[in-house]
């Protein structure tokens, strides 16, 4: 098991916001992959060991997008905040991920702030838990693979987390994907009209997700809907709007099929015990 810490002076990360902190980032993902390359029976064959992306608490700043390979990574912090300072560009991207567990980390700006994905890997593990993400001009998590070749064959958990004002929230494209006990604030002028905050291509589980809608004062999200749904989704003990009213809930686009290859198991739209807010 080892650590990398992107502020050891061998990177040079500066954790207060001044110095740029991309080239520092990647140096030190770059040393994480080597590291875990170079364990007994390599990244490929070893999921055993995890070592650790350490990174202090701070304001890191970046101009391009810092790339990982998932195989076996852990980034963990107690107050990181990442923060892309060219528009356009994505902040965090993890490529071949298998067994990815990422917690603690704050996004404050950047286009998708986390791509993760994989070419549909048998048995991968995601995990994103006490993380925020925060004023993303496009995804907040996006999981679709530029190949095509999406991580169908993925289990990934959102848990503890919060969505504050991002144009979108998450498209998920994995077998699984739960948001479990996390608070998604949408606000006009930010999330983008006649979408929905999650795109769903799946199985999409919301378990205690707390969706609060845009202060009627700042003005009204325009056809804009909580799960643009394409495969299969389930909320429990969820909460769609509040005292300013709501939006739509899910807009299902997945047909049932006859014959379909699995007869037991149709698309389906499932929500219960959870509480939904009109406008």
């Amino acid at each position: 098991y080892g650590v990398i810490d992107p502020t050891d002076r061998l990177y040079g990360a500066d954790p207060t916001g001044v110095a740029d902190s991309t080239a520092a980032l990647q140096a030190a993902s770059n040393a994480l992959y080597a590291l875990a390359s170079f364990q007994p029976g390599g990244v490929s064959s070893n999921i055993s060991t995890q070592h650790a992306y350490d990174m202090p608490p701070g304001r890191y700043i970046i101009n391009a997008p810092v790339t990982f390979v998932g195989t076996q990574l852990t980034i963990k912090t107690n107050g990181a905040i990442i923060e892309q300072t060219t528009a356009g560009q994505n902040s965090f991207v993890v490529s071949a991920a298998f067994m990815v567990h990422l917690s603690g980390l704050r996004f404050a700006s950047g286009a998708t702030q986390l791509h993760i994905y994989n070419a549909n890997l048998d048995s991968a593990v995601w995990t994103v838990e006490n993380c925020v993400f925060q004023n993303s001009s496009s995804w907040a998590i996006d999981t679709q693979s530029p190949s095509g070749d999406n991580p169908l064959s993925t289990r990934f958990v959102i848990k503890d987390s919060r969505f504050i004002a991002n144009a979108r929230v998450l498209r998920s494209w994995n077998d699984h994907t739960q948001v479990k006990d996390s608070w998604v604030f949408l606000l006009a002028g930010q999330t983008l009209s006649n979408t929905a905050a999650f795109e769903n291509r799946g199985f999409l589980h919301f378990d205690n997700m707390f969706g609060v809608p845009p202060d009627r004062a700042v003005g009204p999200l325009t056809n804009v809907r909580w799960v643009d749904n394409y495969g299969h989704f389930i909320a429990r003990r969820s909460r769609f709007g509040g005292e300013n009213g709501g939006i739509t809930p899910v807009w299902n686009f997945s047909h049932y099929e006859i014959p379909d290859p699995n007869p037991n198991m149709g698309p389906r739209v499932i929500i219960e015990d959870s509480e939904v807010f009109d406008n």
